[in-house]
């Protein structure tokens, strides 16, 4: 049996969300439309070469053995790193999926992060109960102004 479907987020604002770059990477967060209803949009530009840009939202909400977390989007972005993370409430604790070399799609498409997929870092095991305290994506690299969709 599935557990029925939860949206986390329906982006009817952007308040709770977070933008964060290092020196040299300008970013914002925009208002879109999406597949269905309302989509975050973020602005970026690598302006002195590579670097990162994080969009992060704390949630507080119990996470299963075996979650499974999806979101679609699409970007005029070159191929690149595309990184989600969950951060349980201590920050000490992280589980992530790394896509190397993400193609990025010009139409809306669905990614899929599910627990049995995802790499941990910090003081307790991927089997252990978690609480997600925030989650991030990241995205790394790119030389010129780009957008990306998130609905």
């Amino acid at each position: 049996m599935y557990a029925q479907p939860v949206v986390l987020d329906s982006f009817e604002s952007l308040d709770q969300w977070k933008v964060i770059t290092p020196d040299g990477v300008a970013a914002s967060i925009h208002s879109a439309d999406g597949i269905e209803g309302h989509a975050l949009r973020l602005d970026f530009e690598f302006q002195t070469g590579s670097g990162f840009c994080v969009i992060r939202r704390e949630l507080a909400m119990p996470l299963a053995p075996n979650y499974c977390l999806t979101f679609a989007l699409r970007a005029d972005a070159p191929v690149n790193n595309l990184e989600f993370k969950l951060v349980d409430p201590s920050g000490d604790n992280v589980w992530w999926v790394n896509r190397r070399a993400f193609e990025f799609p010009r139409e809306w498409q669905t990614v899929v992060n599910r627990a049995r997929t995802s790499t941990s870092r910090g003081t307790v095991g991927r089997r252990a109960s978690r609480r997600d305290r925030g989650h991030r994506v990241r995205g790394c690299g790119c030389h010129r102004r780009q957008g990306l969709d998130l609905p």
